[in-house]
């Protein structure tokens, strides 16, 4: 195969828009380029004035780039957005109830009628085991504006988030940094943002106006939005993001509207696979393309081992397993790390807790359902007494499950 013909197989380089409030900017490869909007977009629901001056800046940029098959990626400034930490409440089991507490915690800390709530796209990061979620929203009409260009110009929609998220998921975490409370600012002409989050959850999430119009530097704000979570910001680590576009998970917060696989790309996937199988398998043959004589043509030890494995993932019940380890806990402990190994049926998982007697509590707790065949206490021990945040005590814990065939491993 020719390398021409090799290149229409590969991805090819994303188009990025970065949204302001008074600035668009577009990047493809090497060619940036970069417009004045007539008048600044101002935080809430955009103005049909405003969107139709967008619009008529995108159209120009969009206009020097290629159509046909692209990806576009999109950052939206913070300061055209809404984010707010959501509190968990008990009995929240689909995704519905969950987007449905984040809407309603909006009316309340933004004074919005049901209506006025209804204009807002929202999306939460609903980590399991947190009691705080963080949660941002985007204008509807201003998505709805950025997706119909971008199918004009038949390009896909790939990531579409705020500048603070794009930041947070770009950034690498050092492996070997001790665990604690962390601050990330992100800083430009349109706002500042904080967040904060220590070793379980986020604790707080803002964007204020720029330092310029607060008469303030970021210390004093950051001591502000310190003393606000319960914290101060001697004791945490203080990270300034950049302005970045990634495909990092940290934040799961993206508003590209719902992906389905394209029937081409899935036949050219397919014939791919056949052509480098049958390619491979012809190496292996002694004179012709096919397994030699002497061989059964039926998969080695080794393969249905791997097999076997993948079946167990697949047939792992995560969703039971995760909702027994979560109704297990209570406001005594809280989960540090959590593992499962499907093959074995074994769960462990270390955590902390406030005294001895909430360890000694989980086994029997989790022996209570009939998945369980047994729980136990490997070690408990005391934490760190300058960074255990009111659980001083350590502990690890394994659980066994029923296999698929009902007995122990």
């Amino acid at each position: 195969m020719s390398r021409l013909a090799i290149n229409r197989f590969l991805p090819s380089t994303p188009v990025c828009l970065d949204v302001g409030r008074k600035r668009l900017l577009v990047r493809h490869g090497k060619v940036v380029e970069r417009r004045a909007m007539p008048a600044p977009l101002k935080a809430g629901i955009p103005s049909a004035e405003a969107l139709a001056g967008l619009r008529a800046c995108l159209e120009e940029l969009f206009a020097l780039l290629p159509t046909g098959q692209h990806r576009l990626d999109i950052t939206v400034s913070d300061a055209l957005a809404r984010s707010w930490i959501v509190e968990r409440i008990a009995g929240l089991t689909t995704p519905q109830e969950i987007s449905a507490l984040a809407e309603s915690q909006m009316q309340d800390i933004y004074g919005d009628s049901m209506e006025a709530a209804g204009q807002w796209a929202v999306r939460v990061d609903a980590t399991p085991f947190a009691e705080q979620w963080p949660a941002i929203a985007l204008p509807k009409a201003l998505l709805e504006l950025l997706f119909e260009l971008a199918a004009g110009k038949g390009w896909s929609v790939g990531l579409v988030t705020t500048r603070f998220v794009a930041g947070v998921n770009a950034r690498r975490d050092n492996l070997f940094r001790r665990p604690g409370s962390e601050i990330f600012t992100l800083e430009s002409s349109d706002g500042l943002t904080i967040a904060i989050r220590d070793k379980t959850q986020w604790r707080a999430l803002r964007t204020h106006p720029p330092l310029a119009l607060l008469g303030s530097d970021l210390p004093a704000m950051l001591r502000r939005d310190c003393q606000a979570a319960g914290l101060q910001v001697e004791d945490c680590r203080v990270e300034k993001l950049a302005r970045k576009v990634s495909n990092g998970n940290d934040l799961q917060l993206d508003f590209a509207p719902a992906r389905s696989e394209s029937s081409l790309r899935v036949g050219l996937g397919s014939a791919m696979l056949a052509l480098v199988l049958a390619a491979t398998w012809s190496l292996t043959g002694d004179t012709e393309a096919g397994p030699p004589p002497h061989q059964a043509a039926l998969p080695s030890v080794e393969e249905v081992q791997a097999i076997n494995t993948a079946v167990d993932e697949l047939n792992f019940p995560w969703g039971r397993v995760l909702g027994l380890v979560e109704t297990s806990i209570d406001d005594s402990q809280r989960i540090t790390r959590f593992e499962g190994d499907a093959r074995d049926g074994r769960l462990s998982f270390q955590g902390e807790a406030r005294d001895s007697s909430a360890v000694l509590a989980l086994p029997g707790r989790l022996r209570a359902d009939a998945l369980v065949t047994d729980a136990r206490v490997l070690s408990q021990g005391p934490a760190n007494a300058t960074e255990n945040g009111g659980f001083p005590i350590r502990f690890a814990l394994e659980v066994s499950l029923q296999t698929s065939s009902g007995e122990q491993p």
